[in-house]
């Protein structure tokens, strides 16, 4: 009975002052194991009430532990496992069994390293002092209880207890509240998609500025209330439903740790930030809920950095796996919007330091962090005023484009004159758009130039080909405008204009 006494004190010790988790107990045979991570090693106790009267026995007994251990392995997060077996006797083996004491390393799969421990009457003061310092903790000393059987009852008890208690708090911290915006906000995401589809359809840019989408000429004229409106609107079917199943995932999680009305401060500020972020580095029209949702990556991270334990153990990997991947992706595809995803991410790892957990608080922490929430949003502001994405060849080319939408063809030429100072990349586009204008406003010499220019950096721009055949037809250069009519049909052999037009052509010749 003082080994049981012994078993479980020495337990609830590991388990209450060195923070180490119940993985099994059997409390017919007396037996426990206990594991604790620390940097890559995971530690195993397994504390046993055995008496063996041969060494032979004892040592198939550590092969048996060593098997058993071979399927724990997978729950068991570190590189490495380091096991101590524990044995709780009243006599030793009849034979020497001291050699057993040598570690065993075990190299099958993770590296085990396994030592054993067979406390008795007699040495039950070296062989706990050498557990505790293979183990690195505190020895404690206790006065034996009058009654052993009761004391036994009594730590076993404060064992069962405190695995009890733990597993309490770990539901509640993954279940706070039901989700419920979450839901909200799915519908809400999928009602504006409708409306877009039946409006002109979600991937015309003029509708999506029409509905709300970030769009920097809009918002520099005072238009901030895109940065929020933008996050309810998507640019396609595969847009959106990636967006939503990542906001189904992610946001039923963050609302049940977080709780509803920490949730909504989350989504909307790492939004905003995010917004802010896009209008400063991208001069792109863009729409999308990405930037709350890598708001809520953040929250993740946030949660894993207060129970580092907990989240390793369950999404750790897993979340910090997706975000990577995503910002590998974000650099490798030129579409995808950074600023909004790495704003987001920030945005919502400080959102959720100035809300903090459900009953747990942090006063100056929160402070800090709410100012720098507000710095950050500010400081995004007044960036992208002056960001040089509001003056390059992407951004006066949707300025082109809008200008074309209202037939205000001087102002084209204006603004594809200035963007052709510093065309970037779009210099084509930039000719194209000019050209179109110019032909709007009579100018067909100055028409056929620009086209010239386009097709020899773009060859295979159909819509070029087609113009330049137009404007050779329109001038009497007939062997040219059958040539590029040609180029054009061959390019897109399915457009119906291209190829009634080339057949005109050739009639007509």
């Amino acid at each position: 009975m003082k080994g049981k006494y012994l078993l479980f004190r020495f337990a609830f010790q590991l388990m209450h002052e060195e923070d180490f988790t119940l993985l099994y107990l059997n409390d017919i045979r007396s037996e426990v194991w206990l594991e604790k991570k620390w940097k890559q090693t995971s530690t195993v106790v397994r504390l046993s009430m055995d008496q063996f009267d041969w060494k032979n026995r004892l040592k198939e007994d550590m092969g048996k532990v060593l098997q058993r251990l071979h399927g724990l392995k997978k729950h068991l997060k570190g590189r490495n496992i380091e096991v101590h077996n524990v044995y709780f006797a009243e006599f030793p083996p009849v034979d020497s069994w001291e050699q057993l004491k040598k570690p065993i390393h075990w190299k099958k799969g993770k590296p085990v390293l396994l030592k054993t421990y067979y406390v008795t009457e007699d040495n039950q003061e070296d062989e706990v002092s050498r557990l505790v310092g293979d183990l690195s903790i505190n020895s404690r000393q206790h006065e034996m209880p009058l009654d052993l059987e009761e004391g036994a009852q009594y730590y076993e008890s404060k064992v069962k207890t405190e695995h009890r208690r733990r597993q309490e708090e770990f539901q509640q911290i993954f279940n706070h509240q039901k989700p419920f915006f979450t839901y909200v906000l799915l519908v809400l995401n999928f009602l504006m998609f409708a409306v877009l589809e039946w409006n002109g359809g979600s991937t015309s840019i003029q509708t999506l500025i029409e509905y709300g989408a970030k769009y920097n000429p809009g918002i520099l004229e005072g238009e901030w209330w895109r940065i929020v409106t933008s996050m309810f609107l998507h640019i396609g079917i595969f847009h959106l439903m990636m967006n939503m199943l990542a906001l189904y995932h992610l946001g039923t999680a963050v609302e049940r740790m977080f709780g509803r009305t920490r949730f909504l401060f989350i989504y909307f500020a790492s939004g905003i930030i995010g917004g802010l972020a896009s209008f400063a580095w991208n001069a792109q029209v863009a729409a999308g809920a990405s930037g709350a949702i890598f708001g809520l990556f953040g929250a993740m991270l946030f949660f894993g950095s207060l129970y580092k334990k907990v989240f390793f153990q369950t999404i750790g990997k897993n979340i910090l796996f997706v975000i990577v991947l995503n910002i590998v992706l974000g650099l490798s595809v030129p579409q995808i919007d950074n600023g909004a995803h790495l704003g987001g991410l920030v945005g919502g790892f400080i959102a959720s330091c100035v809300v903090w957990m459900p009953k747990k608080k942090n006063g100056w922490a929160q402070t800090i962090a709410f100012i720098g929430l507000i710095g950050a949003g500010l400081g995004l502001v007044f960036y992208g005023l002056q960001s040089p994405a509001q003056t390059s060849a992407s951004m006066i080319l949707h300025q082109a484009e809008e200008a074309v939408q209202e037939e205000n063809y001087e102002e084209v030429l204006t603004l594809t004159s200035k963007g052709l100072e510093e065309p970037e990349s779009l210099e084509a586009e930039l000719l194209f758009i000019q050209s179109y204008a110019s032909i709007k406003l009579g100018k067909m010499e100055e028409g056929i130039t620009d086209l010239q220019k386009v097709i020899e950096l773009q060859p295979d721009m159909a819509e070029a080909h087609y113009n330049l055949s137009l404007l050779y037809a329109e001038t009497n250069q007939r062997e040219k405008a059958i040539e590029h009519a040609k180029e054009a049909h061959s390019l897109k052999p399915d457009n119906p204009d291209f190829e009634s037009f080339l057949h005109r052509l050739e009639e007509e010749g």
